[in-house]
């Protein structure tokens, strides 16, 4: 056993309460977990073994939430020890909030209150500690007065923070910000019962107020969303074609935006484009606008740009050459009118979407100019894949000019139909493209049908259909193979086949009169075998089954097992008479239970049961009674509805009972039915009496010089008495026979008191001695409290010349009060003591003790 035992572990000895043969080590109070010990050699003292203690932890307390906020009273939970709960409630002036539970958290929770609420299985606090809540608060949340905490029962863990559900707690009267930021302005509510904020002048956004816990819990607006306007960038527009005035682009600022012509402009161009720059008359066109919005808060945001409609400069472009491939629709006479008229077209020999565009180069000083596109050389067109070469042949090979044709046919004699054509397109420039075919032939396979039916079908009227012993749709298709040989097939006909017999149950309950195989729409009978009888059943295959040998359709006869007379165990204990058998009357009791079944050879054999022969009950075991007590002489195989006598045996007295075996008894384990009789042990007087002993009128006691409490045992020979201990006298402890007189103390009887005296010379008052009144002990010695003795001496007649005697007397406080000498005394050393033998001098008052002390003349100590 480790020494000391380690803090948190204790020794349950065996016979302790709750422990029944070994001992054991427990977890001591205060601490939780299963106590585990194991034996392990210790090198340090030489291979001995150690016991070593482990798996108890002690139990911690709880401490608030790290994320504890000023706006929770946590004034109940500051001591939460494992196992206890606590409430935390929100600060005055605050209103507390919480989450409502989901159904799917449902499950998890065994209750839920409105109020109140608890959720042992989190460990977190959510508050306003640093964080912004909405106010009004979302309508998820459910007003709370508190939520419970608690410290799980056996934990552990050291500064393991107390669950709690997350509970809210908001500042319900929110104060304004001091002083009021400058972006912000407040509105006095007129209609409502709230204020609003909003944006001050020279700045825009939308002004919003979010309830923030300031440090010292106070709930504060906090103003976000309002910044100050800033003026717009330049617009940038292509300089090629628009010109921005030079303006201020502050908020809700404008300029307009006109077309800028370049220098190399025709002279008329120039001149009217400084008109409209002066602004004497306007531009055709709707002009264009860069607008800065009123409310921008962006430094150098680009503006809103509106273009104007403007004019291309192509347009004033004179003697345009048109590159290879191009043509002026003036000159080919061909381009068509309307919107979409480009003034340009394909030349001959080209094909395409001619298309111009302007293109105004900025690098060099704005020049315009077309740049042509859309229109390519005429080709020819590429070949036509054949889709299906079984089926179709065509004249749609490479080399076809735009605008020829070429044909699709049905490839015969396989396949009749009418042909289509193909055309390669009159616009064609694509070397790769194939001819357009708008529609391949609808062509139709010929085949040759069979000049006799295959196996499973018949012709009739042109028509197939399946034969009979067949099932299902004949499907007739005609089509080619890999190597576009027609061939003709037949499908959907499938052949009715055979069931199986149908399979009995093992034994000899069943015989069958079906075949093998049942031919589909066939039905065959199953009966019941002697020895059993009953109704017959049929099996029957379906007549449009198509899975080979499947298990036809059937239910079992109803079969019952048919036994004659006689029973093969007939004794004497069954009769039969006109009603059946019955248990015979002599001898026997019960009800007869006829049962009938087949061995191996199908034969029926009928057992007969139920009827038990009347029998003794059961001998009383000598193992299950005191044989010294009771007797139960002739009680041996007593028959059924017969008793005996039960009586108490010698040195017991007492009534005797009757012990009876119920009548028509069956069972050979049956006991008998008795009660005990009320059995006393007759006691013997102890002779001779031991002694410490006295015989009461009623009990023993013990007799004088003796304690404890007199007990008798009775047993079958004698009667033992205990309890009573002889008292013995205490022994006086060994003391100093120069100081003391011990001689009333010697031997002091239990009970019994002595004095101690101061041993002549010595003074002293005497000291009384004690010895318990039961004491039982030989070796106990006397109780005593020793006289404090001292050594009165009287002062010597004569003293040597070489000795002188002082006399100093003290006060009680201590204060020396007078010193003096006398003439020299005798030269013995002592220390004197006396009360009451000086007087006070004058101005003292108090009790005296004069100290006398006597030392040679020629030293200088006292004492010497």
């Amino acid at each position: 056993m480790p020494d000391p035992i380690p803090v948190g572990y204790e020794l349950v000895r065996a016979g302790d309460p709750g422990m029944d043969i070994l001992d054991e080590w427990r977890c001591a109070p205060g601490y939780v977990g299963q106590a585990v010990s194991r034996c392990i050699f210790d090198n340090e003292t030489e291979c001995g073994v150690a016991q070593v203690l482990s798996g108890c932890l002690k139990l911690e307390p709880c401490v608030l939430p790290s994320m504890a906020h000023c706006s929770l009273n946590f004034s109940e939970c500051l001591e939460l020890g494992p196992g206890e709960s606590c409430t935390v409630t929100c600060k005055a002036s605050y209103a507390g909030f919480i989450r409502p539970i989901m159904e799917h958290e449902e499950e998890d929770e065994d209750e839920n209150f409105s109020n109140f609420s608890n959720d042992s299985n989190r460990s977190f606090v959510s508050n306003m500690s640093n964080a912004t809540i909405p106010w009004p608060l979302e309508p998820s949340l459910v007003p709370s007065d508190g939520v419970m905490g608690s410290c799980p029962a056996g934990n552990t863990i050291a500064g393991r923070e107390f669950d709690m559900m997350e509970l809210l707690c908001v500042f319900e009267d929110c104060i304004d910000p001091e002083p009021i930021p400058e972006p912000f302005v407040k509105l006095q509510a007129t209609n409502s019962s709230e204020d609003s904020w909003q944006c001050a002048d020279g700045f825009a956004g939308n002004a919003t107020a979010t309830c923030v816990m300031r440090q010292d819990c106070v709930g504060e607006y906090e103003l976000s969303e309002c910044l100050p306007v800033a003026p717009c960038g330049a617009p940038v527009v292509d300089l090629c074609r628009f010109e921005a005035a030079v303006c201020d682009m502050a908020p809700g600022g404008s300029c307009p935006l006109l077309d800028g012509y370049p220098a190399e402009s025709p002279r008329e161009v120039q001149s009217l484009f400084k008109e409209l720059l002066r602004g004497f008359r306007p531009r055709p066109g709707a002009p264009g606008m860069a607008v800065c919005p009123e409310m921008n808060t962006e430094l150098g945001a680009p503006p809103e740009i509106h273009l104007p409609e403007c004019e291309s400069l192509c347009m004033y472009l004179e003697d345009v050459e048109a590159p290879t491939g191009f043509a002026s629709c003036e000159d080919a006479g061909t381009c068509p009118g309307g919107e979409n008229a480009t003034g340009w077209t394909c030349a001959a020999g080209y094909g395409g979407n001619a298309t111009t565009t302007c293109l105004i180069d900025p690098e060099n000083n704005c020049s315009a100019s077309y740049v042509f596109s859309g229109c390519g050389p005429l080709t020819i067109c590429a070949g036509m894949q054949n889709p299906d070469p079984c089926r179709y042949i065509h004249s749609c090979i490479p080399g076809l000019l735009p605008g020829e044709q070429c044909e699709f046919r049905c490839k015969p004699p396989s396949f009749l139909g009418d042909p289509t054509t193909g055309t390669c397109p009159m616009d064609n420039t694509d070397p790769l493209r194939p001819p357009v075919v708008p529609v391949l032939p609808s062509c139709e396979p010929q085949c040759t049908e069979p000049s006799e039916p295959p196996q499973g079908y018949n012709r009739s009227g042109g028509n197939w259909t399946c034969a009979d012993g067949y099932l299902g749709t004949a499907v007739p298709s005609c089509g080619p193979d890999r190597n576009c040989v027609m061939r003709f097939t037949l499908s959907g006909c499938e052949e009715k086949v055979p069931c199986s017999a149908p399979a009995l149950p093992g034994g000899c309950e069943y015989v069958s009169s079906c075949p093998t195989q049942l031919l589909p729409g066939e039905t065959c009978q199953l009966d019941c075998q002697a020895p059993f009888y009953g109704n017959s059943t049929n099996a029957t295959c379906d007549e449009n089954n198509l899975v080979l040998n499947i298990a036809p359709n059937f239910s079992l006869p109803n079969c019952s097992l048919q036994c004659l007379d006689p029973p093969v165990n007939l004794t004497e204990a069954y009769v039969e008479t006109a009603d059946g058998w019955e248990c015979n009357s002599t001898g026997y009791l019960g009800t007869v239970v006829s049962s009938c079944y087949a061995d191996s050879s199908c034969t029926g054999i009928l057992l007969l049961s139920g009827c038990l022969p009347i029998v003794p009950c059961l001998t009383p075991d000598p193992r299950a009674f005191d044989q010294c007590q009771f007797n139960f002489t002739g009680c041996d195989q007593l028959t059924p509805g017969t008793t005996c006598n039960v009586s108490c045996r010698d040195p017991y007295v007492g009534n005797s009972t009757m012990a009876s075996c119920r009548e028509q008894n069956v069972d050979p384990l049956e006991p008998l039915q008795f009660e005990r009789p009320n059995c006393a042990l007759l006691c013997p007087e102890p002779d001779p009496v031991p002694e410490g002993y006295i015989r009461g009128s009623d009990s023993w006691t013990c007799a004088p010089g003796y304690t404890g409490i007199a007990s008798a045992s009775c047993y079958m020979d004698r009667t033992e008495l205990t309890g009573c201990v002889q008292l013995q006298p205490c022994w006086f402890p060994p003391s100093d026979v120069c100081d003391y007189d011990t001689s009333d103390c010697s031997m002091v009887p239990a009970g019994g008191t002595c004095q101690v005296f101061c041993r002549v010379p010595m003074g002293g008052g005497p000291a009384v001695g004690y010895c318990p009144s039961t004491n039982t002990d030989a070796n106990t010695l006397v109780d005593v409290q020793m006289p404090n003795c001292f050594l009165d001496c009287p002062i010597p007649e004569e003293l040597p010349e070489e000795y002188n005697v002082s006399f100093t007397a003290v006060r009680e406080d201590g204060l020396a009060v007078s010193t003096f000498s006398t003439d020299p005394l005798s030269g013995r050393r002592a220390r004197i003591e006396r009360e009451g033998y000086f007087i006070c001098a004058e101005l003292h008052a108090g009790n005296l003790t004069a100290l006398i002390i006597a030392y040679p003349q020629t030293s200088a100590s006292p004492g010497e």
